[in-house]
Parts: C-alpha cells; sequence; structure tokens
C-alpha cells in the first residue's frame, strides 16, 4: 500500500547530519483545535491542570486508564485536564490511546473505505510539544492477533481524537511510548476482540488505556444532559454491556467503542472501580444553550486496594475455572522446584489462562501427604497479577516460614500444594459480622496481627470466640485483647489443590 507524504515524513535533523526518523504522522488539527505555538500549548494545558481543584486529584495506586474528550481545547480542555491531573504522579512504560474514526477533515483526505480497526504500527506522532515515539513491538502484537486489526494510514491521517490527548500526556508524564488505535468498527464484537489482542499483548508491560470520546451529540441541550447524567452512571457502575447500548441506541457517545474497549481490558487487569471526575457541555462553555451541543466528560479507571477506600462494598471476583486452576498450580509446583533443586526463580513470560492475570490476594499452603502442615505464606493485597504473586508466595511458603525449616530436595515427593485464591477484597467489618468458615480473618491491634484462613478455625472446631482468642495468641497478644481496641478485616477464597 502507498502511504500519504503526510504519514510518511521524514526528518532529517540539522545539515551537518542528523537522525532520519521514518513515519512521522504530522499533526492534523495543530491550530484548530489547540494552538501551533508550543509555548502557548503549555501554557493552556498547565492552566487547565493547574484549576483542576486539590480534591478531585484522587490518590489511587493502581490507575489502568483515563476516559477523556477530544475536542477543541477552549471547549473541552479543562474537562480533559481532570483526567490527565490524575497522571501526575503515575509511571508507564506505554500508553494505548482508543479513538473513534471520524473521517477526513481536508478534500486531499480519503474516507476510509475498510471496516475493522487500524493501529499505528510504527513511528512517531509529532505534536507542538515534541514527538511521541509508538511501541512499535507492542503495536505489532496486537496487530497479528485478529484480521480486523491492521494499519491502515488514512485512518490516522486526519483523526483528532487519538492527536488531541497526546499534548495531556506529554505534559503530565515523561519516558512513554504510545500505541494509536483508530475504531473504525466499534461493534461490541470488534471491541471485544480489540480487548483480547490488548491482553494478549501487553504481558509485564506497564501501560495506561485512554480512550478518547465526546459523550451526546445534537440539538438538544437538556437531551444532552439527561444522556450523559445517563452514561456517568452506566460507566461508573461498571455497566459495560449498559454503557455499550446506550452507545450504540441512544446517542450516548461518538467512542463508545473505545470506551468499551478500555473497561473491557482495564477490569481484566484488575481495575475495579471507575470514577467520574467531571462533566460538562458545548452549551456550559460557550453560553449558548441552542444549537450543536455536545457533551464532554472525564473519568479514572481504578482499583481499590485496601478497606479504607471501600464504601458499603467489596470487590468480588469470579472463582477461576478448571483450566486456570490446573495452570496456576502448575506454576506454584514448578517455581518450588526449581527453587529447591537450584535456588533460582524460574520466570513466568506468559499465561494462557487470561484470569492469571487479575490481581488478586492468594496463599498458598504446603503439607506433607500425610496432612501435616509443612509451609503457609499469603498476601493480602490485591497489587500483582496471580500469575507473578503466586510463585513469591510459593518460595515464601517453602523456604521463608519461619516456623519450618526450608523444603529439601528429597521432601519434593512429599509435598502437596494447596491455593486459597481471593474471591474478594479484603474489608473490614464488626466482630460480630464474622462467619466461621465463609471468612478468612485478619485481626489487628496496634502494630501486630495474625490471620487465619476460613478453613482453620473450622478444621479446629473452634467457635468465634475462640478463633479471636487464637488469633490473639498467634499475634503474641494477651487471650482477651480482641475485646478492646482491635479491627477486623475479613476475606473469602476459592480453595484447590493437587
Amino acid at each position: 500500500m502507498k502511504l500519504l507524504p503526510i504519514i510518511l515524513g521524514v526528518f532529517l535533523g540539522c545539515s551537518s547530519g542528523g537522525t532520519k526518523i521514518e513515519n512521522i504522522r504530522k499533526p492534523a488539527v495543530m491550530g484548530l483545535w489547540y494552538s501551533a505555538n508550543k509555548d502557548s500549548l503549555h501554557q493552556m494545558i498547565q492552566g487547565f491542570l493547574d484549576n483542576v481543584p486539590k480534591d478531585k486529584a484522587i490518590s489511587s495506586p493502581q490507575v489502568y486508564g483515563i476516559i477523556a474528550p477530544h475536542a477543541g481545547y477552549v471547549f473541552s480542555g479543562q474537562t480533559a485536564a481532570y483526567a490527565f491531573k490524575q497522571l501526575e504522579t503515575q509511571d508507564f512504560e506505554t500508553v494505548i490511546i482508543l479513538g473513534p474514526y471520524h473521517g477526513p477533515k481536508r478534500e486531499s483526505t480519503l474516507r476510509v473505505k475498510e471496516n475493522g480497526v487500524s493501529v499505528y504500527q510504527s513511528g512517531i506522532y509529532e505534536t507542538p510539544l515534541g514527538f511521541a515515539s509508538i511501541d512499535a513491538e507492542l503495536a505489532q502484537k496486537i496487530i497479528k492477533y485478529s484480521d480486523i486489526i491492521k494499519f491502515i494510514p488514512d485512518a490516522h491521517i486526519d483523526e483528532h481524537s487519538i492527536e488531541a490527548e497526546i499534548p495531556f500526556l506529554q505534559s503530565v508524564l515523561r519516558n512513554f511510548k504510545i500505541v494509536p488505535i483508530v475504531m473504525i468498527d466499534q461493534s461490541f464484537e470488534t471491541c471485544k476482540v480489540v480487548a483480547d489482542a490488548i491482553i494478549n499483548a501487553i504481558g509485564d508491560k506497564k501501560v495506561l488505556l485512554v480512550a478518547s470520546s465526546d459523550f451526546y451529540h445534537g440539538y438538544d441541550y437538556k437531551e444532552c444532559k439527561k444522556s450523559t447524567k445517563n452514561s456517568v452512571k452506566l460507566i461508573e457502575d461498571y455497566d459495560i454491556e449498559g454503557f455499550y447500548d446506550a452507545f450504540q441506541n441512544r446517542n450516548a457517545a461518538c467512542g463508545g467503542g473505545a470506551i468499551t474497549v478500555s473497561m473491557l481490558v482495564c477490569k481484566e487487569l484488575g481495575a475495579n472501580e471507575i470514577t467520574s471526575l467531571y462533566t460538562t457541555n458545548s452549551g456550559d462553555i460557550t453560553g449558548k444553550t441552542t444549537g450543536w451541543i455536545v457533551g464532554y466528560g472525564s473519568f479514572l479507571i481504578s482499583q481499590r486496594l485496601t478497606s479504607d477506600a471501600i464504601k458499603g462494598g467489596t470487590m468480588d471476583w469470579k472463582p477461576l475455572d478448571s483450566k486456570a486452576q490446573e495452570e496456576l498450580l502448575e506454576i506454584a509446583k514448578t517455581t518450588i522446584e526449581t527453587y529447591v533443586k537450584t535456588g533460582k526463580v524460574p520466570e513466568v513470560k506468559a499465561v494462557r489462562e487470561l484470569s492469571l492475570k487479575e490481581k488478586r490476594g492468594v496463599f498458598v499452603t504446603l503439607r506433607t501427604n500425610d496432612g501435616r502442615l509443612r509451609g503457609c505464606i499469603g498476601h493480602h493485597q490485591a497489587d500483582t497479577p496471580l500469575y507473578q504473586l503466586v510463585p513469591q508466595m510459593a518460595i515464601a511458603a517453602a523456604a521463608q516460614d519461619y516456623r519450618f525449616l526450608p523444603v529439601s530436595e528429597k521432601e519434593l515427593n512429599n509435598i502437596k500444594i494447596k491455593l486459597s485464591v481471593y474471591l474478594c477484597e479484603v474489608h473490614q467489618i464488626p466482630a460480630n459480622e464474622y462467619e466461621l468458615g465463609v471468612h478468612g480473618i485478619i485481626m489487628r491491634k496496634g502494630t501486630r496481627g495474625a490471620t487465619f484462613l476460613p478453613e482453620v478455625p473450622v478444621e479446629e472446631g473452634w467457635t468465634r470466640e475462640e478463633t479471636f482468642v487464637q488469633l490473639c495468641l498467634k499475634a503474641g497478644l494477651p487471650a482477651d485483647a480482641w475485646k478492646e481496641g482491635t479491627d477486623f478485616y475479613v476475606y473469602k477464597t476459592q480453595v484447590f489443590g493437587e
């Protein structure tokens, strides 16, 4: 395919011999959507960021994505800043930017007739603030996943939905690459394919998803406010199918496919919360509530990690299916055998089952063939993918449980592995709500604490009060210490083993 000159521009550097950079995507809406002057653009964006109230800068250690508008900056720049403000303390290797295809803006640009999705495969995107390099390796992996994903140069040449986000990214992040994805086809089936392609391609890479979309488009100001409010609720409820239905049937957004893909990917990676940061519309910005009206909104896609962030509920995960269980047990077994025999930790580069990339807590328990405990170590926080966390806990159970000597090579055939994978986040409850055999329990008092998995009190035949006493003794506290000034946290697990 012959590529258009604006896509394949060449930067030759200075006359004394600069580095040749091929495949430069030149700005298409510079001077229209935003200033063509570097200093003016920087000042404008910084002003937007500075205007975001401090209480809107959400402290979340697990950020997976944002949703931001892509209209001209005078209309939607301040709204977009609410989303990008959340990234100032973050660090990402690659930003995957998804946006809808709007069509050409110049007579010289051809309308794309191919269907599917276009991933910009290599080179750079240029803005007045500099170059944003393409993560060519990641882009190629995504493209290879399906025939509906390809590189269609004409889909990018005039498309503003991707371009509008990049100057903001350049203002809040450092040392990142991008993968621009233009969705010509935004069907739900295509959204699922693109989401699967991204999930399979990213591996251990720390990525950010940016969904570029405006909301309602039309001539009814009241309907705009009603539609945008409905979209906000569906997105905040993490109702992927409900939002997509609104996008397809009720003019909810232009980039509904981009939002859907981002929600799907982020959820698979561990996100469980979407926070609406700011909404407005072009009528409110200009003061003209008649004529063409467009809705704007910004959102943060993240994961709640501690009970302190939970208000009236917890994140629940689906139980792992049999294939995922088998793969996770094999990872644990291989890790222990390799570590015990060689002292080395085998690297798990990829997994077959996508559910093993979910960030959940887990305990690894080792018992001898006759049922004696040989080691038990776990991690409560949902901050590490299962396929990475299980090897860490497996080694800890085999070699770092202070109650036992490290497992020796001659013991390997006499060891059985049991995994307790969390089905919900750890959350605080009153002591009287603890359910024996249902909840794993954590007791904390001051700097001391202890935990029992759900099955332990049942196996030992303890009552609820006896369980609290045993927690105190395990934590090195007086037997009745649980009665005052003690916090209790619970969790549920899925238990399986060899």
